[in-house]
């Protein structure tokens, strides 16, 4: 009997937290962003981003970005689309890839708009629909001078 109801007991819980867990599946998120590039030295920006869950442990985002190179007068402007792997809990570690088209305005020629692509690994930490994330990236746009590693932290909202 005792191992009856404790089976019941746990099924009901994982089938709340699953529920849960599909229920509260976008997410709005505002972050500050630092850039290494590689011919445009360190650019530093902000972004928005919107975060879809689309089944279990996959989510989708789209983002948009400012940053500015001031060591090269370099402002770039990415739009960008991910998919990710999470897992979700308390502190849900994620990782993924994404492509992106990335606006440039330089004084300098042979800085052009480009396309690319990146992968990511984070982490988000939520708590009563509130939360924080940080995650670090790899962009590798066709233009060399936007290669390298990005970091981002900020505060997103659960609806």
């Amino acid at each position: 009997m005792k191992t009856t109801i404790l089976l019941i007991s746990s099924l009901a819980l994982a089938s709340a937290s699953s529920l849960s867990a599909a229920i509260i599946n976008n997410r709005a998120t505002a972050y500050a962003s630092y850039w290494s590039a590689s011919g445009a030295n360190d650019g530093y920006g902000a972004g928005l981003k919107y975060s879809k869950q689309f089944a279990g442990f996959v989510m989708g985002d789209v983002r948009g970005s400012y940053y500015t190179f001031d060591a090269s007068s370099t402002s770039v402007v990415p739009l960008e689309a991910s998919i990710n792997l999470y897992l979700p809990a308390f502190i849900s570690p994620y990782a993924g890839v994404g492509a992106g088209y990335y606006f440039v305005d330089s004084s300098k020629p042979d800085f052009e708009n480009s396309s690319g692509y990146f992968a990511q690994i984070g982490a988000d930490m939520e708590l009563f629909g509130l939360g924080v994330f940080g995650e670090l990236r790899y962009i590798d746009a066709e233009r060399v001078f936007l290669d390298g590693v990005t970091a981002n932290i900020g505060i997103s909202l659960k609806f």
